[in-house]
């Protein structure tokens, strides 16, 4: 696909830059004095597996693009990372949930989510867990 897709976007963040926003993700979160710049690392991110998210749904593959947003807002919506009520973690989680119903999947279907899951990020995740899916798409 296009490098630049998702990028063009207003407020899109390219998935190519996950590398680099994950790094400097790692160097703010040991600095409690630079939490404001942490969580908008983490938000920027979040757009960012949006964006890829949005590439595999353009390519019909709805499995995959629930699977990343969910990880994706999994991760970032425990406590430790952004928690559940941050707008990019709500956003995401809302991208997830419109992407499981254009891929066929219930919401309640916990066992069809954890399989999607699983094959997104090449290894068993726990359920409720996120899998590292982010780290799957850097």
């Amino acid at each position: 696909g296009d490098q630049g897709e998702g990028a063009g976007k207003a407020g899109g963040v390219a998935p190519e830059l996950l590398p680099e926003l994950l790094a400097l993700e790692d160097c703010f979160a040991g600095e409690a004095a630079w939490s404001a710049e942490l969580a908008g690392v983490r938000g920027q991110v979040l757009k960012a597996v949006r964006a890829a998210a949005g590439r595999a749904a353009a390519g019909n593959d709805w499995l995959r693009a629930a699977a990343l947003l969910e990880g994706a807002a999994r991760e970032y919506g425990a406590a430790r990372k952004l928690g559940g009520e941050h707008p990019a973690v709500a956003a995401t989680a809302a991208a997830a949930k419109s992407a499981w119903t254009e891929a066929g999947v219930e919401d309640g279907d916990e066992d069809a989510k954890d399989a999607a899951l699983e094959a997104a990020a090449g290894t068993k995740v726990p359920r409720g867990q996120g899998g590292g899916i982010v780290l799957v798409l850097t």
